[in-house]
């Protein structure tokens, strides 16, 4: 995997990688979070850090805002950071997708490196050279596609995750076995969200990395890793108004509402529906949505970035490991699966 290492911090070569960039200034970019738990790994395993800056900003979706990059913009500015100076991320998907988008535009794009510290930063957010922060509950309205000098995962941190985020990461480790093959997918499901080893983290990791390498610019088979985030991310949308949910549990329930569309337009067999419902719907379970929250869902599908020619376009499955991309679903199908789902509890 090209600019991709897993395994411990200390074991790695980013010590040697920033004395090669040789950069007059570093800043380190954190959450409260992160800054608790994570940084002093960071510091402890990698030489030259010592005199770096800390801009730190809320945990959480919030962060991922026009007016929170405007105010870093500053504190670069004040800090007198160069466009040869070196940025370092280091958090979960909302750091490395915040990071990634204030590396890419400050003075035109500075170096930045990843250092993603959860499951799903790991797995899905820190992989792809995807940066962006959102619209109001516009899900990654604004962003850039492009890469960090390098990203390093180190399953370390996964230790100082709550259980919630651990469920988050997996959902999309799930995402990955569904859309790879059906080996993966078992080694995935047998495994245990809080005890992921380095082996099956560079496992999954792969998956994405390799599409991306192959279409860095989503012309094709990269569409493959929007299964599940049509509904996911419209869902993920209507409960940030409200009750809040994480991004991986949103995943989860879109990828059994895709899922089940599969299974009514006769592509999906029972058995990999079963399969696929079972070991989500026990660790994702379904929210309650009234009337009204439904309605706004089916608005924000309708504004899903994907969408083509006024038409809602989304991936669906034809078995476990393969999946089809571009298919055109109304929102009506939508409505029908999820309360499919919800009826056959």
């Amino acid at each position: 995997m090209d600019n991709l290492f897993v395994g411990t911090l200390i074991e790695s070569d980013l010590t040697r990688l920033i004395q090669k960039l040789n950069p007059n200034k570093i800043a380190i970019l954190t959450d409260e979070n992160t800054y608790e738990h994570c940084l002093s790994l960071l510091m402890n395993s990698v030489a030259g850090l010592e005199s770096a800056e800390i801009l730190q900003v809320e945990a959480g979706e919030s962060s991922k805002d026009l007016e929170i990059v405007a105010h870093l913009y500053g504190a670069l500015t004040e800090y007198g950071f160069g466009r040869y100076d070196l940025l370092i991320n280091l958090g979960g998907g909302v750091i490395t997708d915040l990071g990634g988008f204030l590396g890419s535009t400050y003075k035109r794009g500075i170096q930045f490196i990843n250092v993603p510290t959860s499951l799903l930063g790991m797995v899905d957010a820190a992989i792809g050279g995807k940066n962006g922060v959102n619209l109001g509950v516009y899900k990654n309205q604004v962003g850039t596609i492009n890469f960090p000098v390098q990203t390093f995962i180190d399953p370390a941190f996964l230790q100082t995750l709550p259980e919630t985020e651990r469920l988050s990461g997996y959902a999309e480790a799930i995402k990955h076995g569904i859309i790879h093959g059906r080996s993966l997918f078992e080694k995935i499901i047998k495994s245990d969200p809080s005890q992921i080893d380095a082996t099956l983290l560079e496992a999954v990791c792969s998956v994405k990395a390799d599409i991306v390498k192959a279409d860095t610019f989503e012309k094709g088979d990269r569409k493959l890793l929007n299964f599940g985030h049509t509904f996911g991310h419209a869902l993920e949308g209507v409960m940030m108004e409200g009750k809040g949910i994480t991004h991986g549990y949103a995943i989860a329930i879109g990828m059994l509402v895709e899922s089940r569309i599969s299974l009514d337009r006769g592509l999906l067999n029972n058995e990999d529906w079963e399969l696929i419902k079972q070991n989500l719907i026990f660790k994702y379970p379904i929210p309650h949505l009234s009337e009204q929250e439904m309605d706004r869902l089916l608005d924000l599908l309708q504004n899903d970035k994907k969408n083509h020619s006024g038409t809602i376009r989304t991936c669906l499955i034809e078995g476990i490991g393969r999946c089809i991309i571009d298919q055109e679903v109304s929102g009506e199908e939508f409505r029908n699966a999820f309360n499919s789902i919800t009826n056959d509890l």
